[in-house]
């Protein structure tokens, strides 16, 4: 259960510094007026593995909270 909490912990924290990444390289491209440049960089690919992160991220909270308080 231990290394179960501790992969979620992981996962977590990577997603949420990915999409604070992303989120700040967005603004910064908004400011500067080229949001064309962003269908040429990887910010779709990363938004997408963000959004999985964040899902498996989430789904193991929810198994988490499942073993802890109803088994």
């Amino acid at each position: 259960m231990l290394s179960f909490l501790i992969i979620h912990i992981i996962i977590a924290i990577i997603a949420l510094i990915s999409w604070v990444y992303l989120f700040i390289t967005f603004i910064k491209l908004y400011r500067n007026k080229q949001l064309e440049q962003i269908k040429s960089s990887n910010h779709k690919k990363l938004g997408k593995l963000i959004f999985l992160g964040l899902t498996i991220s989430s789904l193991m909270g929810v198994c988490i909270y499942l073993f802890l308080f109803l088994f």
